[in-house]
């Protein structure tokens, strides 16, 4: 295994947020904490000032922060306090969260109705729901208008069934781009909602220990696989034309895609055992990695000869989220870490832009680039950081028995898909009545092999980064 997975390290030490240099020998944990503390800072000092009384709250003032991309910034600060250990942006963190919730109607979306909100919109706040429940963040019991909220992990649940009530028959599966049928993007079937969904089920099913997540998350992955959005060399496309029954397929490749499903792969591989077909596909990701290697550092691939692809208000978020997965891939399959000091030699310098300061808070176009500042550094300090709780170990839900009336066993499950749940799988059909509310009553919980967390991340020449500013 430690061969097959030594590819996986070289995505997170060339990282476009920075100056990254092959010079420092380890990264200091004391400049990594100081400088993630400065970007998170700035971010929550933008918020709170630009804010309007009249504006939603949780939602960043900048149209170009779109619903989906301030939920990516929610989930981002509450890494931080997990990683760092400050914790003081969490009430503010957990009121934004549940701002625009509203659960009677569907859980994570806008209070305006869904619009043109994408499933990656609604999932990206999921998964920072997940979050919240995997570093075990206190919820309140009502909001500050006085409505009753549920717990972190039943947020996510909700998401979940929300989306999965959503999987069509269409193309043999798959979800649409947008919620709308009115909207042509809703005849798009691409990889950045699926790919949520994917990493949300597995997920799911670390913390629960529920099969119907796993089997879900299985049937998502291979249905990705069938459709050739992931290709038998684990590249990830963009997206398929669901008019043509998705022959069709754009071959684009995002970085932060192919990191989702890699950060999936390898949960998947983490509870059930090392199982031999998600070896081979955290295997197959890590290698497939070199799409976005350079020598200058990472790259978009497909945006090579075009200088507005990537500009700042467009897509600049790719690169903190894939460092997101990245970090949590490696957390999940620690031992891919041994050939470290080989990618080490391969890591080069890119650089993404200045960084702000205080004085000179982010803007339109440059908050991004503030939250890739931060992700990327922070995803550094998973090695030292607290285990992710399961549902046996989290103070919401450990008092909890399992639905037969014993203790959970906080042991992965290995066993194979029940028949009924195959059948389901193979129809692409939607979950059956009461499968997605299991979630709670069962608590075989996932192992947390986040205990001996070793992933040595890249040598990043924090020293020389922070003289520029």
């Amino acid at each position: 295994m430690h061969s097959s997975l030594q590819f996986l390290s070289l995505a997170l030490v060339a990282f476009p947020g920075s100056t990254f240099a092959q010079t420092s020998p380890s990264a200091d944990k004391e400049e990594i904490l100081a400088f993630s503390t400065r970007m998170a800072d700035i971010l929550v000092q933008f918020y709170t000032t630009s804010a309007s009384k009249n504006q939603e709250p949780g939602i960043f003032p900048l149209a170009a922060q779109t619903f989906g991309r301030t939920g990516d910034i929610w989930n981002s600060l509450l890494e931080y306090g997990h990683l760092t250990g400050d914790t003081k942006h969490n009430d503010l963190v957990v009121s934004s969260l549940i701002g625009p919730l509203d659960e009677k109607v569907a859980p994570f979306l806008p209070k305006d109705g869904d619009g043109e909100i994408a499933n990656w919109d609604q999932s990206s706040w999921g998964l920072a729901a997940m979050t919240a429940a995997e570093i075990d963040l206190k919820m309140p019991e009502t909001s500050s208008d006085g409505r009753k909220i549920s717990k972190w992990i039943d947020l996510a649940q909700l998401v979940f069934d929300d989306q999965a009530s959503r999987w069509t028959q269409i193309c043999k599966g798959g979800l649409n781009l947008v919620m709308n049928p009115e909207l042509p993007e809703f005849d798009v079937k691409e990889s950045g909602g699926n790919g949520n969904f994917f990493l949300l089920s597995a997920r799911l099913a670390r913390f629960t220990g529920n099969k119907t997540h796993q089997d879900w998350a299985e049937k998502s992955f291979k249905w990705a696989q069938g459709t050739k959005l992931v290709d038998e060399f684990f590249r990830v496309f963009s997206e398929a034309d669901a008019t043509q029954e998705c022959l069709a397929i754009n071959k684009e490749e995002w970085i932060n895609r192919h990191a989702t499903y890699t950060e999936g792969a390898a949960v998947m591989y983490n509870i059930t055992n090392k199982a031999k077909e998600w070896e081979t596909a955290v295997a197959g990701f890590a290698k497939s990695t070199a799409t976005f290697r350079t020598q200058q550092g990472l790259r978009e691939a497909f945006c090579e000869n075009d200088a507005e692809c990537l500009s700042p208000v467009d897509d600049t978020y790719t690169y903190g989220n894939a460092m997101r997965s990245y970090g949590r891939a490696l957390a999940a399959v620690d031992n891919a870490a041994d050939d470290l000091s080989q990618v080490l030699r391969e890591s080069l310098s890119t650089n993404m832009g200045p960084v702000p300061t205080n004085s000179t808070l982010p803007s339109k176009g440059t908050i991004e680039e503030t939250f890739n500042h931060l992700t990327s550094f922070q995803s550094q300090l998973w090695s030292s950081a607290k285990p992710l709780v399961s549902s046996a170990t989290s103070s919401e839900t450990s008092d909890k028995k399992s639905s037969d009336g014993k203790p959970s066993n906080d042991k992965p499950s290995n066993d194979k898909p029940s028949d009924s749940n195959t059948k389901d799988s193979e129809n692409g059909g939607e979950p059956s009545s009461g499968q997605a509310a299991a979630a709670e009553n069962t608590s075989n919980a996932m192992s947390q092999s986040a205990t001996s967390w070793k992933f040595m991340l890249g040598a990043v020449g924090l020293s020389l980064y922070m003289l520029h500013n």
